[in-house]
């Protein structure tokens, strides 16, 4: 893939990270936290979440926040 970057990065720069993001993410789909590729994995993963946020203005790109709501409890 090349890719040169002439001023600020563009929409499609962003979804090209978006994309390496992904694959780096898909590799660490059930790896042991204590492999000895783990933390790099997990450091290049932060670094290209970090630049996406600094491209894209966006501080929670990529970033899902999953929350369980719930009501009160059963009174069955």
């Amino acid at each position: 893939m090349k890719s040169k970057l002439r001023g600020a990065p563009t929409a499609q720069d962003v979804a090209k990270l978006a994309g390496i993001h992904r694959d780096l993410q898909s590799l660490m789909v059930g790896m042991n936290p204590g492999a000895a590729c783990h933390a790099p994995l997990f450091a290049a993963i932060a670094t290209v979440q970090a630049c996406g946020a600094e491209w894209s203005g966006n501080p929670s790109i990529w970033r899902e926040v999953h929350s369980i709501q719930t009501g009160g409890a059963y009174k069955g």
